[in-house]
């Protein structure tokens, strides 16, 4: 703010929160399945392919397109989780598998191209591009979400568990908490805030494409680990990354 004063001009601080904003929600479901001791690497790939179909179906089918996107999300998302704890695949090498499906789906639904929308005045659009006291829509959706999830982390008994699966999964086990039911539900949070981060994407552009989440699988990554959710799992949370996201929207900004 000292090297350029335009820093703290209003309009480029709403530019800072609407990049935290995409940070943010591309990270929350990442957040819970790194809390576990796991990593989602389909998170950019998820967000590629639902770029594309929010893209291809809102003008026409409006908040039809808006549900498809989320239950590709959860069935994605669910996807990842089943193959993680039925076959005892390592999450890493899991989720970078189905992460290749999403990526083709995007390419063959899009024709390996950029989709741009054919009517950007649609309700959906309409509303994803509108502001509440100057504030757009989009950062205060990222908001409420983050909110409700912040409150079951925190103040329900199966947030707590996600903190207890991701200090000591066996002793979590002998406790009788049923592990594999946290870990579907962390992976499929994560699959629809992937979902989700593809649809604020195509209606802050206007269009989709099979790579446009690809820079968001290592950023909802760092958000977490920079707001200083460990790796390991069980310390952390979706409070610190907020301040991850935060830091790395001002920094990009800044710089």
């Amino acid at each position: 703010g000292l090297w350029n004063p335009a820093f703290f001009e209003g309009r480029n601080l709403i530019t800072v929160l609407l990049l935290t904003s995409l940070l943010l929600m591309s990270a929350l479901g990442q957040t819970w399945v790194i809390l576990l001791g796991s990593i989602d690497l389909s998170v950019g790939y998820m967000a590629s392919l639902c770029s594309v179909i929010f893209a291809l179906l809102v003008s026409d089918w409006g908040y039809g397109a808006l549900l498809i996107v989320l239950l590709v999300g959860v069935v994605g998302g669910l996807l990842n989780g089943l193959v993680y704890t039925l076959f005892k695949i390592p999450s890493f090498i899991a989720t970078l598998g189905t992460g290749g499906i999403f990526l083709s789906l995007a390419y063959v639904l899009s024709n390996a191209s950029t989709v741009a929308v054919s009517n950007t005045e649609n309700p959906v659009m309409s509303l994803l591009g509108s502001t509440v006291l100057q504030v757009p829509v989009s950062i205060l959706l990222t908001c409420l979400l983050w909110t409700v999830l912040l409150i079951f982390q925190n103040f329900t008994t199966g947030g707590k568990k996600l903190y207890y699966i991701g200090t000591s999964e066996p002793a979590s086990w002998l406790s009788g908490i049923r592990k594999n039911g946290y870990k579907l539900l962390a992976f499929t949070v994560s699959g629809t805030t992937a979902a989700l981060t593809g649809v604020l994407l195509s209606s802050t552009i206007y269009n989709g494409g099979p790579n446009l989440g690809d820079p968001y699988t290592l950023k909802s990554i760092a958000v977490v680990v920079i707001g200083g959710t460990a790796l390991t799992g069980g310390v952390g949370g979706l409070g610190r990354t907020m301040i991850g996201a935060l830091i790395m929207a001002i920094l990009s900004n800044g710089m």
